[in-house]
């Protein structure tokens, strides 16, 4: 899994828009060098790496004059690594994640980001995860509590799980 986090202007600003098309790095990397992206070399603007002693690489950019702070996770398992018969798996488990933690029920969880203005999504590529965060730079320990809860705590509740598979064509994380 990588972590980066950096203080930056709202994610849709970026160019994302409504739904799956939200912005977020490999949203930028795609449009950015489209088809050719093979042939071409990646400049990442400047930064500190760091890799923690579990093996997690944390990418710091910082943007010194905007008050945001938005943190992305992205994790090497997709919907490719889905098992037979269970097609749907990981776009579920990211859905999920909001569902409640052993901290919050779905409902804290969502009061919770709501105090703080914050925004929340974990989606399933083909081949990787997401889970991104964005909230103001106050709200750094709140907004980092809901991320990390989100990512290390996840009860997934069974009423949550079973209402995910019978709706699994839809996104599960769009549901109340």
């Amino acid at each position: 899994m990588r972590i980066g986090v950096r203080g930056k202007g709202k994610r849709a600003a970026a160019g994302g828009g409504a739904g799956c098309a939200k912005a977020h790095p490999y949203n930028f990397i795609a449009r950015a060098y489209g088809s050719s992206a093979s042939a071409q070399t990646l400049h990442m603007p400047p930064h500190e790496k760091y890799v923690l002693k579990n093996g997690l690489t944390v990418l710091l950019l910082e943007k010194h004059g905007v008050p945001m702070i938005n943190v992305f996770a992205l994790l090497k398992t997709g919907a490719a690594a889905d098992p037979a018969g269970q097609s749907g798996l990981a776009s579920i488990t990211a859905g999920l994640l909001r569902k409640g933690t052993k901290a919050r029920t779905a409902q804290q969880f969502a009061a919770d980001l709501d105090y703080i203005g914050g925004e929340f999504e974990a989606e399933a590529g083909a081949d990787f995860s997401s889970v991104a965060t964005e909230f103001l730079t106050k709200d750094l320990e709140r907004g980092l509590g809901l991320f990390s809860d989100a990512l290390l705590h996840p009860t997934f509740p069974q009423a949550e799980v079973d209402k995910c598979w019978r709706n699994r064509w839809t996104r599960c994380a769009g549901q109340g």
